[in-house]
């Protein structure tokens, strides 16, 4: 049982198989006297590397006993094919990756400076800064934040509004109290 009828090396013809001598020697002994399919990945003495062992069974005539076909291929050729789609798939993942991160981080840039420069404005109105010109600020924000920007130019220009309307009152006020004053003394 497993005796060689051809290889390719002469010395093994006539001999015990070398791939039926790897790990699982046993296993395929067992498989060859059942009659059986067997196949595994082994580690092939001859080829020096990591192998894919298919054994099948042969009946030849009215032999009792079958015949064993066995075909050793080395699994680095088995794999090459799908292995370069393996990495290319890899790859081409890598690079959609990347294109998506950088995408994401311009669109997210777009949308925060404008935001962040109307965070500014917002803050610099509020410290009283009222004669700043919004219109030239505006033309650096985005299509996104136009009506936030809008709504400051109005509120600032609001203010000054108010402002200027409490100091001419103010001014009135004080000449109304003034000659409110002189007409007392007087």
């Amino acid at each position: 049982t497993g005796i060689t009828v051809t290889h390719p090396d002469q010395k093994s013809v006539g001999k015990i198989s070398p791939d039926i001598n790897g790990q699982n020697g046993t296993k395929i002994i067992k498989a060859i006297q059942d009659g059986s399919v067997y196949n595994d990945t082994d580690y092939s003495n001859y080829l020096k590397t990591s192998t894919y062992k298919y054994f099948t069974p042969v009946r030849i005539g009215d032999i009792d006993t079958p015949w064993t076909y066995c075909v050793v291929a080395p699994t680095k050729e088995i794999f090459k094919t799908s292995n370069r789609v393996l990495w290319a798939t890899i790859i081409l993942s890598l690079i959609i990756i990347s294109i998506i991160i950088f995408t994401i981080y311009r669109i997210s840039a777009s949308i925060a400076r404008p935001i962040k420069s109307a965070a500014e404005l917002s803050t610099k109105i509020a410290g009283g800064e009222l004669n700043l010109d919004l219109t030239q600020v505006r033309d650096h924000f985005s299509a996104e934040t136009t009506a936030l920007t809008s709504s400051l130019v109005e509120m600032s220009g609001n203010l000054k509004n108010i402002i200027n309307e409490i100091r001419v009152n103010s001014n009135s006020l004080a000449s109304s109290a003034a000659i409110i004053t002189q007409s007392s003394q007087s």
